[in-house]
């Protein structure tokens, strides 16, 4: 008889390096003795890898603790990442628990980044950015298991200072869904550009608050701590994010300076 896994104990493997073979992924987990199978999915016309593959267990328990080993490891002089796998569409395309973090220092990896973001929850995927030298592009993604985890990261590590660099913390938008908005599109996120110089944080959380309750806000700062002229305001409230860009859009703050309210398209801008 078939021996059948759970569905608990199957594994999303990610970041692969396109050499890394079935024999290779068996090997690097074949320490855990309920090792039952495994796939690096590959493209059915060219049968290139896709980048990611699947680790099917027989004990939740070796599952668990290969996460726990293995995440973040190297194979083939590149960082894996292991996490549960979750087949269900929607819930992949849901961006439920899913961060954005940008402005990060050089020292953060993905380990680090994730032992700063797993106090608030679990975490079921993180990683840092980078390029095909391994150097950091100073921005990442955290998943946590729900969004109440994901909310309170956002609240207490944006705007956050982490080895010298002012951290941007907020949640993480898809592609499709960044284009400019309709009058009637629902969005909480605002950019602030053209800041003078001597508008902090405390001013602009002044101004923008008169139209409704704020979540987060930072000014985006470099290495001396000095203004880059941006930031970014979080509202609770859609309608009152609204609000704040009709009123606010191309008006005048101290010495001409010039708020453009935005939608949360220009996070990874």
């Amino acid at each position: 008889m078939a021996m059948v896994t759970s569905p608990r104990a199957s594994l999303y493997v990610g970041d692969l390096h396109q050499d890394v073979t079935d024999a290779q992924l068996f090997d690097v987990f074949s320490e855990f003795k309920s090792l039952a199978s495994v796939r690096v999915c590959r493209d059915s016309s060219t049968r290139r890898s896709l980048g990611y593959g699947y680790v099917n267990f027989i004990s939740p328990q070796d599952a668990a603790q290969a996460i726990e080993v293995k995440n973040h490891s190297t194979l083939n002089a590149k960082a894996i990442r292991v996490m549960w796998s979750h087949r269900d569409p929607d819930a992949r395309r849901s961006g439920i628990g899913n961060v954005f973090v940008k402005n990060l220092s050089d020292s953060i990896d993905s380990v680090k980044l994730q032992e700063m973001f797993q106090k608030f929850g679990n975490v079921l995927s993180c990683k840092v950015v980078t390029s095909d030298y391994g150097k950091s592009k100073g921005y990442g993604f955290v998943q946590f298991e729900s969004e109440i985890s994901a909310n309170a990261a956002i609240e207490k590590l944006n705007g956050s200072t982490v080895g010298g660099k002012q951290m941007y913390v907020s949640k993480f938008v898809k592609k499709s869904d960044r284009s400019v908005p309709s009058p009637d599109a629902k969005y909480t996120n605002l950019y602030v550009k053209n800041l003078g110089p001597g508008v902090t944080e405390e001013v602009l959380k002044e101004e923008f608050s008169k139209y409704g309750k704020i979540i987060s806000l930072v000014i985006s700062k470099d290495k001396n701590g000095a203004s880059r002229g941006f930031g970014f305001v979080n509202f609770e409230n859609p309608d009152d994010a609204r609000h704040a860009v009709e009123s606010m859009h191309g008006s005048k703050l101290g010495t001409a300076t010039k708020f453009c309210g935005g939608y949360h398209m220009i996070m990874l801008g």
